[in-house]
């Protein structure tokens, strides 16, 4: 599994909304908060520009269907009309922390989705999925 970097904002707000909000469901999330215990942790100011972070516009790319897709990560509630992919969903959670040009096995409700990073952009724009 590759090493994940979080920046130490991304990881106060994820705490927070994994002990207040799914408290009484831990178990839910208990393998993205082990992953986010074990991540490197940096300040804001030393994140490099090629790491997943919230707010975050990043290139995904589904090797399985061969599916490109830009979406911005977001802490819920995420409007999926406007490319938001909520760091709590199964895509989120696999690909945040990770570098451009990583790749990921992400298990969702239809089964095990291969999912490429990219690339992270400084914007989001319209034409994908």
């Amino acid at each position: 599994m590759p090493e994940r970097i979080v920046s130490k904002s991304d990881f106060e707000k994820i705490n927070y909304i994994l002990e207040s909000m799914f408290g009484s469901n831990p178990e839910s999330f208990d393998g993205f908060a082990k992953v986010l215990d074990s991540a490197k942790k940096l300040n804001d100011e030393q994140m490099p520009d090629n790491i997943v972070m919230l707010d975050s516009c990043v290139e995904l790319f589904d090797v399985g269907n061969q599916e490109l897709m830009l979406k911005k990560i977001v802490l819920p509630p995420a409007d999926f009309d406007t490319q938001e992919l909520s760091v709590f969903s199964p895509v989120g959670m696999s690909v945040f922390g990770l570098k451009a040009g990583e790749t990921i096995d992400c298990k969702v409700p239809g089964g095990i989705r291969r999912i490429e990073v990219r690339n992270i952009l400084d914007y989001c724009q319209t034409g994908f999925t």
